[in-house]
């Protein structure tokens, strides 16, 4: 109940930001009629303005969707991952268990900080969005394999560091 729950708050995100974000159909506007103007013959009159609906590109979607699908699979580890490192790593001891899992999302929540306020738009003025999208996947493909064959609690926060770092 609580991943279907959780899949449902992201899909309400979606949709609010697909179809009501103000900036989307301002974007839309104005892209549209330049570019109608630009294949019509001369003295065409400009066409008429459309209503709130979303423009988004389909790289764009399909970031979208695949964080739809993503929402519940993070609720999972979320719950699984204390227990998961308890028994791999701390042969049962739950506060251990418990501890390391803090330090893993304290280091998520300083990834969240501070890649969107200092780190992510200088680099993707160097690299590009796109380049961006697909090494960011990249980052955390690899994070989420490496947390799978850490061999120590030190590589699996690491690898969680570098999963984090990915997804933003």
């Amino acid at each position: 109940l609580t991943c279907i729950g959780a899949a449902c708050v992201c899909l309400l995100n979606f949709c609010v930001v697909a179809f009501c974000l103000r900036e989307s159909s301002q974007r839309r506007r104005l892209i549209e009629p330049a570019t109608q103007l630009a294949r019509a013959p001369s003295g065409a009159v400009a066409p008429q303005e459309r209503g709130p609906k979303g423009g988004f590109p389909p790289v764009l979607w399909l970031l979208f969707v695949a964080n739809l699908f993503n929402s519940p699979l993070s609720m999972l580890l979320d719950t699984f991952a204390p227990l998961y490192l308890t028994h791999k790593f701390f042969q049962g001891d739950m506060a251990a268990g418990a501890g390391m899992f803090s330090k893993c999302v304290a280091a998520t929540g300083v990834c969240l900080l501070t890649i969107p306020l200092l780190l992510y738009q200088p680099f993707q003025r160097c690299v590009g969005f796109d380049a961006t999208i697909i090494m960011g996947t990249c980052t955390m493909i690899t994070g989420l394999v490496g947390k799978a064959l850490a061999g120590s609690p030190d590589q699996f926060l690491a690898c969680s560091v570098l999963f984090s770092v990915g997804f933003q």
